[in-house]
């Protein structure tokens, strides 16, 4: 593959024409094709802009490793948005300072760290959430901030929050094609933030085509073939979850 001018919904979905019936993902007893993969995506890059969510906005995820993170952070390359992970262990004042330097503009939350659970991190980081009427967010602290969607089964758990059902179910007609034409290798694609073990933590652009290439450069660094099965224990907010673990494979 020449990865110098692939995006990443072009390399993946190459990788799903030659093996489209093929799991490409699999947690306990749920496995997904590599078709289905790229449908959901594209499916979930609609529900996001028929909300409001636009190409070179910023969405973060907040979420423990889970087939669902790595639908979005397909569905954020097929929109043209901007993806940032952020870190489950995070506390309150870490959370609020990352939403804030990282122009966030949509954020996926849900799911359990150990005994955290996310959105009460979230409503300590955001404790406005507490009095919003709607799933239209005024947040004078967080001006950018305009939708949080929930990832959870069940009803939803705090005031301001929309399903994540809801975004799918508005994705389902008429989806987006996967491979997003708009977008060029030289694009910003991710905003990872450094650990902040020595000061604040500071972000760190990335580029469809320098996620691609080092992607595929890790997958031919570990010999991966078609028929191998990868073990994905590194955290999906980490460059080592992302572009080691989790992207080579799909390549």
């Amino acid at each position: 593959m020449n990865w110098h001018d692939e995006t990443i919904t072009s390399a993946v979905a190459r990788a799903a024409r030659a093996r489209p019936s093929s799991d490409a993902l699999v947690q306990h007893d749920q496995r997904v094709t590599y078709k289905e993969l790229i449908d959901k995506a594209a499916q979930l890059a609609t529900g996001m802009g028929r909300m409001g969510v636009r190409s070179g906005d910023h969405i973060a995820v907040l979420y423990p490793n889970n087939i669902v993170v790595q639908i979005l952070h397909l569905a954020s390359a097929c929109l043209g948005t901007v993806y940032v992970p952020l870190n489950v262990m995070l506390g309150p004042d870490e959370l609020s300072y990352l939403l804030l330097s990282a122009d966030i503009t949509t954020l996926f939350v849900g799911g359990k760290y150990r005994d955290t659970n996310l959105i009460d991190l979230l409503l300590k980081a955001i404790p406005e959430l507490n009095r919003c009427k709607g799933s239209e967010l005024v947040l004078p602290k967080f001006p950018k901030l305009k939708r949080i969607i929930q990832i959870a089964d069940g009803p939803i758990t705090a005031p301001g929050l929309i399903p994540f059902e809801s975004v799918m179910k508005n994705g389902a007609t008429n989806p987006l094609p996967f491979v997003n034409t708009a977008s060029k290798p030289e694009n910003i694609s991710h905003l990872l933030y450094t650990s902040g073990s020595t000061a604040a933590p500071k972000g760190v652009l990335l580029t469809q085509r320098g996620v691609v290439g080092a992607s595929y450069l890790w997958g031919e660094a570990l010999a991966l073939a078609s028929n191998d099965h990868s073990l994905a224990l590194m955290p999906f907010y980490h460059t080592g979850g992302l572009f080691i673990s989790s992207l080579p494979v799909l390549l």
